[in-house]
């Protein structure tokens, strides 16, 4: 079935789910929550992990490029032609900035999905292999990273020419608890053995 999956053929597949045999299987009525749950909390950290190493890569570039500048010495910067809203360096630091707010802003999502639960959110994740550069990644975010009205600012001031200005913040964590609980409630229904509708 994983090979047919893999290879995009549904037919085989469902073929190969409909022959299939049945066995009779017994749960506490509360497992198809607990499965979803764990499976959502570890995609979700893959995501955050997936951020946090974007934020530690635009540090890296920011440095790189600030000791690019100092290598050329003064004359970049006495340059009264250049843009600073342009420059490479503000460029970098501009990066750095947004993917420290869609870090932020994803964890507080999954905080907030998890208040709703009454589930404290970095339980499942504390002894994964990743999670302490997380931890230092978020407390590097309370200082460097956009406010929700930076981010919505760079990201008209970088938009393709002839599209139309955002008025609001595409990514906040309100919207991203709703979009992981609406993920979750899918993944209980397919748990419990809903057909999808």
């Amino acid at each position: 079935m994983l090979a047919a999956s893999a290879r995009n053929d549904q037919i085989e597949r469902e073929q190969l789910v409909q022959a299939a045999g049945r066995i009779t299987l017994s749960m506490n009525d509360h497992a198809p929550y607990a499965h979803a749950f764990d499976e959502l909390a570890k995609t979700v950290f893959i995501v955050v992990l997936e951020d946090a190493a974007l934020y530690f890569e635009a540090f890296e570039r920011r440095d790189e490029q600030e000791l690019e500048e100092s290598e050329e010495g003064e004359e970049s910067e006495c340059n009264e032609d250049a843009d600073p809203e342009e420059s490479l360096r503000a460029r970098c630091i501009d990066l750095l900035l947004a993917f420290g707010y869609m870090l932020k802003a994803n964890v507080e999502g999954w905080k907030l999905f998890c208040e709703k639960l009454n589930i404290p959110p970095f339980m499942f994740w504390e002894d994964l292999p990743g999670f302490e550069r997380l931890q230092i990644a978020l407390t590097c975010t309370e200082r460097v990273a956009f406010t929700p009205e930076g981010y919505l600012k760079w990201l008209n001031r970088i938009r393709p020419k002839g599209e139309p200005e955002l008025s609001k913040v595409p990514l906040v964590a309100e919207e991203e608890a709703t979009r992981i609980e609406n993920v979750f409630r899918q993944r209980v229904r397919w748990w419990s053995g809903e057909k999808e509708s």
